[in-house]
Order: structure tokens, then C-alpha cells, then sequence
């Protein structure tokens, strides 16, 4: 092998993942591990087939950081791959979530925002049907089944979870190829299945990394990676792929524009319906209660003694998201919730007293002040008549002052004779 051959070349290709004779520097972990290093690995994966690669983790990462532009690991040899975070996504356990509060859409479209997931025709219902398929529906009750609700997801979501939302984002921006590592042992069978499908529909080829044999059984996979006799053995299980490449580019399609849940649309608006009715009652409760319907005062304005007493202003129907439930018994729990808060608000009303008006504590040293004049009337009196009647207010006003005081300064030796009879 010649100098000239034997330096790294990185080329584009937007359909194919090729290696020749590739040597990929190891990572730091890479000694401790079983496997034999990639010194000459020589791989072809087409669009339209899904591979597994039966390498430890050290090894997955030092492949997974090339094929994402990291090309400084290639020591020798030829790289061909499609654009990285375009055409190439990895779908990790780390995940980044913006810190803060924000909305389930905006988490399972990121890096994109609203307005242009709205342009490519994507919108809750297309995101819900996304949830669905994959049975991911956790995620929408994480925020009590409203989709503008904004949560602080790194506190809610746990490890497992965020693959979830990994997955969801793949099937968004639907790239050409993912490289998946541990997100494969996070879902049941029925969920990989129900991933191999999605991918099918959105013509995505799963590039799977892990060191679990069992999975090389899986008929799902055209291609295997495995070590043996200390070196890689590249293998091609069936020629037949799993979804027309060609067809691909001309008319994409995607999970939302394929399954039809009619019913299960409506009974998800519905039940968005009634939480956010829920949560405004919630809310109003707090602010208007100083008392329950027996007369005991509220340990706290903030606090919600007939929705939930775990409620705070900061968290509406949070109690209902806490668990896990399907959608009747949510909507149960949600109905029983407003009758309980109904009920209480009746009693509270029956219960109710009028307020008394305080007396006057003193002698009323003015007279009642004229009546304001409204909105749509029109002032037309002149200064001068103003000033006339501000005078003659003020001398009446002095006149009852004069007199109040004398009525005071009197004794009861000073009053008249029948008066004092």
C-alpha cells in the first residue's frame, strides 16, 4: 500500500454508509474490552436495510463519533456516509433537553420549533398518532394530556424515558439512517416491533449497535457486524430490504398519514377538554376559597382542598399525571374530580353570609358629594359656574361645622329649661 493510499479520505454519499479498509482509532476504554479493534474494517450498508453491529460499547462509540464527523478517528482507509445530523441521526440516552419549562411539542420537535413543524403539515394530532404507534402515551400524561402545558422535563423524565423521546425525534425528522446503541434494550418486544414498522413507513434504515447476541436472530436485520477469530466478519443475512429506497424520494409518507384513530382523536380532545377545565377550576379555587364549607380557614390561599390537597399554584392536575392511566380511567378520575368541586361550591355558596355595612364612627362633617359623571356624558357647565357652586358648597359645609361644635360645647346646666325637663 502506497502513502498516497494509505491516508484517511472522507467522502459524502446521501445513500450509503461504506467503509474500506478502515482502521478507527479506539477510544479510551477500548483495551478493556474483548472485541478486536477495527484495524482494517471493510462494511457497505445501503439505504433500505437495517444492520446490526454486535460491538461492545467502546467500540460503538468510537464508530458512532466517525460517522458523525468526527473524522480525525479515521487513521486509514476510505469513509463514505451521508450528512451527519441531516441524512445521520444517533439515537442516544443522551438526550438534550432545553433546561427550564417548555411544552411536549416543542421537546419532541427540537431542534425545530412550532412554526415550522406547522409548515410541514406536522401538528398535535400528527404527534399524538406518533405517540401512539410507539406507546409512548407516558409522555403526554407526564403533562396531564395538554400539549401547551410546559413542564421542566429533565426533572420528570427519567433515563429510560428520554430514549423515548429520542425515538419520537428520529421519527420526526425522519433522516435516512439512525444509528441506534442501548435504546433497543429500553423497549418491549412489541414496541421494537412497533419501531421496525415506523421505520419502515418513514424509510428510515436502523443502524442497531450493541453486544447482545440474542438480537442477531432478528430476521428484521439485512446486514450483521460481528467479531470473530480476532477480526470483523461483515455478513449479509437476505437481499431483500425492508422498504423500496426508490420509492422513498418521491412519495414520503409517515406514520400519522397511515393509521386512522378516529375515536381515539375525539376522546383525546375530549379529555384535554375536561383537564383544562379541571385546571382552571383548580385555579380559581385557590383564589377565591379563604374557608371550606365547614367554616375552617384554608392553611393556605395557594392550596386546593377540593381538587387535590398535594396542589400547588405551579401545578394544576399534576396528581393525575403521576400514574399511569389509560383514557377512561382518566377521564373518570377528572369527572369525579368536578363533581366533588361543584358540590363543594354549592355548599360554600348556601353557606355564605351577608356582609354588614359598618356604622359611621363620628359626626359627618360633609355633605354627600355630588354624583360623578359617567363615561359617555359630556361636562358642559362653565368655569364660572363650577367655582360659584364649589363656593357655595364650601359655606355650607362651615355653617354644619359651626353648628356640630356648638351642639358639643353645651353642658347640661347651659340647656333651656323644657329641654332640660
Amino acid at each position: 500500500m502506497s502513502h498516497a493510499e494509505s491516508l484517511p479520505r472522507c467522502e459524502e454519499a446521501a445513500s450509503v454508509i461504506e467503509l474500506d479498509n478502515a482502521r478507527i482509532l479506539p477510544s479510551a476504554n477500548a483495551a478493556k474490552a474483548a472485541a478486536p479493534p477495527f484495524d482494517s474494517l471493510t462494511l457497505r450498508i445501503d439505504h433500505g436495510h437495517h444492520t446490526l453491529l454486535l460491538a461492545p460499547k467502546p467500540h460503538a462509540d468510537a464508530l458512532t463519533r466517525l460517522l458523525l464527523g468526527d473524522h480525525e478517528r479515521l487513521a486509514h482507509g476510505l469513509l463514505r456516509s451521508p450528512r451527519p445530523h441531516i441524512d445521520l441521526m444517533h439515537v442516544g440516552g443522551r438526550v438534550y433537553v432545553r433546561p427550564g419549562s417548555s411544552s411536549l411539542w416543542d421537546l419532541l420537535i427540537f431542534p425545530h420549533d412550532k412554526m415550522k413543524s406547522m409548515r410541514r403539515g406536522i401538528r398535535e394530532p400528527q404527534l399524538a398518532a406518533l405517540l401512539r404507534h410507539m406507546d409512548f402515551g407516558f409522555l403526554l400524561h407526564r403533562a396531564n394530556d395538554d400539549w401547551g402545558r410546559t413542564v421542566d422535563w429533565n426533572k420528570v423524565l427519567g433515563p429510560g424515558e428520554l430514549y423515548a423521546v429520542a425515538i419520537c425525534r428520529m421519527l420526526y425528522h425522519s433522516p435516512r439512517f439512525a444509528l441506534i446503541d442501548a435504546a433497543l434494550s429500553c423497549l418491549r418486544g412489541d414496541q421494537r416491533a412497533q419501531l421496525f414498522a415506523a421505520a419502515r413507513i418513514h424509510c428510515i434504515s436502523l443502524v442497531a449497535m450493541c453486544d447482545d447476541h440474542a438480537y442477531a436472530q432478528d430476521p428484521a436485520f439485512s446486514y450483521v457486524l460481528r467479531p470473530h477469530a480476532g477480526s470483523w466478519v461483515f455478513e449479509k443475512r437476505h437481499a431483500e430490504p425492508a422498504f423500496d429506497a426508490d420509492a422513498a424520494s418521491d412519495a414520503p409518507c409517515y406514520v400519522w398519514s397511515v393509521t386512522s384513530h378516529a375515536d381515539d382523536d375525539e376522546a383525546q380532545k375530549r379529555l384535554q377538554r375536561r383537564t383544562s377545565t379541571l385546571s382552571q377550576c383548580s385555579t380559581t379555587e385557590r383564589r377565591w376559597r379563604g374557608v371550606d364549607a365547614t367554616g375552617e380557614k384554608l392553611p393556605s390561599r395557594r392550596q386546593s382542598a377540593v381538587i387535590s390537597p398535594s396542589l400547588t399554584a405551579r401545578s394544576s392536575v399534576s396528581d393525575f399525571g403521576a400514574v399511569a392511566m389509560d383514557t377512561a380511567t382518566r377521564m373518570q378520575s377528572i369527572e369525579s374530580a368536578l363533581a366533588k368541586y361543584a358540590a363543594s361550591v354549592s355548599a360554600a355558596t348556601s353557606c355564605a353570609k351577608p356582609l354588614k355595612r359598618a356604622p359611621l364612627s363620628g359626626p359627618r362633617m360633609f355633605a354627600a358629594p355630588a354624583a360623578e359623571h359617567t363615561n359617555n356624558q359630556t361636562d358642559t357647565e362653565l368655569p364660572e359656574q363650577k367655582h360659584d357652586k364649589t363656593a357655595q358648597l364650601q359655606t355650607e359645609h362651615e355653617h354644619e361645622h359651626d353648628e356640630l361644635v356648638s351642639a358639643d360645647t353645651l353642658t347640661e346646666g347651659t340647656l333651656p329649661q323644657d329641654v332640660a325637663a
